[in-house]
């Protein structure tokens, strides 16, 4: 049997022109239609999209709890431009994967691997210019209640967002949380 999928997703600029993006578990505003007569395999999970940045850059992330009204993560990737001219970003899709880890070093084996748990992503591409010395943030937001639902247990994580800047794979350090059903 074949297997189709339809993924539609919006995103928005705020009003300092950054580009705000929710994608992942909860995403803010998308439209996903999936059909399928067997479940998932392994080959079917959603491949991690490169960033494309024309020029040299930092990356950072950051991570907070909140509750608006039920329990989410909040995640916060800034990109900044550290080049004395401005460069382009470009990004779309699957282009950043939450993991859970239990050791702050991020070296084991993820307790959980949001790229594992899904087999499709929004659709969207965002070009972005960064002036020199500039930088944009990018956010994600996850709900606690479907991660548990995932097979994340309660307890203590270190938070890692997998992103590959110009195709090289890299899993940033976003935090800890207390994860609690």
């Amino acid at each position: 049997m074949s297997r189709c999928r339809l993924s539609v997703g919006l995103a928005a600029r705020d009003h300092r022109d950054h580009m705000v993006a929710y994608a992942g578990i909860s995403a803010l505003a998308s439209l996903v239609w999936a059909c399928s007569p067997t479940p998932p395999t392994a080959s079917d999970h959603a491949a991690l999209t490169p960033l494309s940045i024309s020029g040299p850059f930092t990356l950072t992330a950051t991570s907070r709890a909140v509750r608006d009204p039920i329990p989410r993560l909040r995640i916060t990737i800034t990109i900044s431009n550290t080049s004395n001219s401005t460069e382009q970003v470009e990004y779309g899709g699957c282009w950043s994967f939450l993991r859970l880890y239990k050791t702050a070093d991020l070296s084991a084996d993820p307790a959980f691997d949001q790229q594992l748990k899904i087999n499709a992503c929004q659709v969207f591409l965002t070009d972005l210019s960064l002036a020199a010395g500039g930088s944009a943030v990018l956010s994600l937001s996850y709900d606690v209640p479907t991660l548990i639902a995932s097979g994340v247990s309660a307890g203590q994580y270190f938070l890692g967002i997998a992103v590959a800047p110009n195709a090289v794979m890299r899993v940033l350090a976003a935090g800890e949380a207390d994860i609690q059903p």
